[in-house]
């Protein structure tokens, strides 16, 4: 009922009322949409709604600014934007650069579709400034952006640990996390990525536009990342930390690496200090397939790729072009203990080094090998012109293409050093 007070009317609504007034379309409801336009109001409604057992789909109809963290998510939930037609803009959730937007934890599924997570913020040491995932949750992300969001620790836009994420025609950009996972950060999660984009994030260490570590399983398809940087390794993609499982039962343990897909996607212009397209850690797996590697720029090793100790790499029918390195232009292998690479079909061009414009790697001890094999790969601005490269690193090195191995010293004269 409303009361009548002077000039001034007060309402005094009751809880069927305060019910209504709410974000969210509920099915018994028929196909009835009510609106709040007062973001305070919305903020509470909003909490509400997706915190509800009774409520399966949250129709957002307005933009949401908040003054405080949402309630986590723990329950079965579509939060649903209203963007239709050419031209409309996604509805949003602020965290106005102060709270943390969303957190899912536990045995539950979020779907997150046509609709924006902007401007969140992950204080003290914690994770994921617009989006935290934790405990075995699902989530979706689908047409949707993340935007501008932060984190002092890890995963500025996402963190996602021991859990399951997708992420399909969506876009993650201008994240910043102070240590790791600029756009992105996953550890001991399965994570699919389609049609999606990951750009202009940093990381104050590693894993400027994504991070995966800790057996995490990570796919991407049709995807692009560009424009992202770190302050040490991974300017655009990073694999990390794999990692030792034991067997609840029996106690035998087992390795869990980190494994990373690339497929049909672009890496573009990033930067970082050793690894600047790709960084793949010790232990770790990478495939990349039908990819483009371009114009990505590392102050260390490894402007297009670069891989560590016992890490396992196939590149195959992909593009490394016009990456730039101190060492190692397109692709620089840093450890020779117990990795392997296969390289398959590779276009190697424009890139360029100090050390190695095409490759560079290290040698543990005398007679450690002669390096990566390269089959039916082309450079096309080798010296002497477009080559196709032999199967084997010494055949490769004899056609005088740019690379070098060994320690600092090696990088002094010619690109090809103690190969002819």
């Amino acid at each position: 009922m409303c009361k009548k007070h002077s000039t001034h009317a007060h309402c005094v609504l009751s809880f069927v009322q305060l019910f209504l007034l709410s974000l969210y379309f509920i099915p018994s409801f028929s196909d009835q949409l009510l609106n709040i336009v007062e973001y305070n109001t919305a903020e509470a409604s909003l909490g509400s709604a997706i915190t509800s057992p009774t409520i399966t789909e949250v129709l957002l109809q307005v933009d949401v600014r908040l003054l405080q963290e949402l309630p986590t998510v723990t329950t079965d939930i579509i939060l649903k934007g209203t963007c239709e037609g050419i031209g409309c803009s996604n509805k949003f959730i602020s965290g106005e650069r102060k709270v943390r937007v969303l957190s899912v934890s536990g045995d539950c599924t979020l779907v997150l579709e046509s609709i924006t997570l902007r401007d969140g913020y992950a204080s003290s040491g914690s994770g994921g400034g617009a989006l935290f995932i934790s405990n075995a949750a699902t989530v979706r992300v689908l047409d949707s952006r993340i935007s501008g969001s932060s984190a002092e620790k890890s995963g500025g836009g996402i963190h996602v640990s021991v859990s399951t994420l997708e992420v399909r025609s969506s876009i993650i950009t201008g994240c910043r996390a102070e240590e790791f996972g600029g756009g992105l950060y996953s550890s001991g999660s399965t994570v699919v990525v389609e049609s999606s984009t990951f750009q202009y994030s940093q990381a104050g260490r590693d894993g400027g536009g994504v991070y995966a570590s800790y057996g995490t399983q990570l796919s991407l398809e049709a995807a692009a990342v560009t424009s992202n940087q770190a302050g040490t390794k991974g300017g655009g993609l990073g694999a990390f930390f794999s990692c030792v499982v034991y067997d609840t039962t029996t106690g035998i343990p087992t390795e869990s690496n980190t494994k990373v897909s690339v497929a049909e996607s672009e890496i573009k212009q990033n930067s970082g200090q050793t690894g600047a397209g790709i960084y793949v850690g010790e232990g770790s797996d990478l495939s990349v397939r039908d990819t483009t590697v371009i114009g990505s720029n590392a102050a260390g090793d490894g402007g297009g790729m670069a891989v560590a100790a016992r890490a396992s790499v196939s590149a195959t029918s992909s593009v490394l072009q016009a990456n730039m390195a101190w060492r190692g232009g397109a692709f620089a292998f840093l450890e020779d203990d117990g990795g392997a690479a296969e390289l398959l079909q590779l276009e190697l061009k424009e890139n360029s080094a100090e050390c190695g414009r095409d490759f560079f790697w290290t040698h543990q001890s005398e007679g450690a090998g002669l390096g990566p094999e390269c089959t039916e790969c082309v450079a096309a601005d080798s010296y002497e012109g477009e080559l196709s490269v032999a199967s084997t690193a010494a055949t490769y090195a004899a056609t005088r293409l740019g690379q070098c191995w060994g320690g600092e010293q090696a990088c002094g004269g010619t690109d090809v050093q103690a190969l002819q």
